[in-house]
């Protein structure tokens, strides 16, 4: 398909990392990238970092900036524990939100609404900001996510019912 000759064909390394940061080639590039991703290709998809890289681009940037360093009041991920530990607690935040006291060196209170993708989306999403801003190399898996999500859900689910039991007393 004409959409993979393209991707193929592009400096993968130098043009996506210039992807996210302004240059004119990025909207060619940008729009390669999302065609393959939702055309369906059949003759070869991007790889799960890649689809984290259109993710990112589509959702994240706006908050966290081209090179992860924060705009504004949000936070500098490229510096945030989550890129560094485990992988569960940036899928819980990618997956539910978050809400409290910022870290980074970011002062007051703020929120992260949780990202809009299944499972597969925030898997690769993941994937792709530990390795971009995080030095990982490891993949997240779907797996990974769904575990995450039940137990998250499990444990609201065991709090809404502490907090009846506490009210029926």
């Amino acid at each position: 398909c004409e959409a993979t000759r393209l991707y193929k064909n592009a400096d993968v390394g130098g043009v996506k990392r210039r992807l996210v940061a302004g240059t004119a080639v990025r909207g060619l590039v940008l729009a390669t990238i999302v065609a393959l991703v939702s055309t369906g290709c059949q003759e070869e998809s991007p790889s799960s970092v890649d689809r984290g890289m259109v993710l990112f681009t589509q959702y994240c940037v706006r908050c966290h900036g081209a090179e992860g360093q924060g705009i504004g009041p949000n936070p500098n991920i490229a510096m945030s524990p989550l890129m560094h530990g485990s992988a569960d607690s940036l899928i819980r935040t990618l997956a539910f939100g978050m809400t409290g006291k910022r870290d980074n060196n970011h002062m007051g209170r703020r929120s992260m609404p949780p990202v809009p993708y299944e499972p597969a989306d925030i898997a690769a999403l993941a994937t792709y900001v530990r390795r971009e801003f995080g030095g990982q190399t490891d993949t997240v898996s779907v797996y990974e996510v769904e575990r995450v999500q039940a137990a998250k859900r499990a444990e609201l689910k065991r709090s809404i019912e502490h907090s009846k039991d506490e009210n029926s007393k």
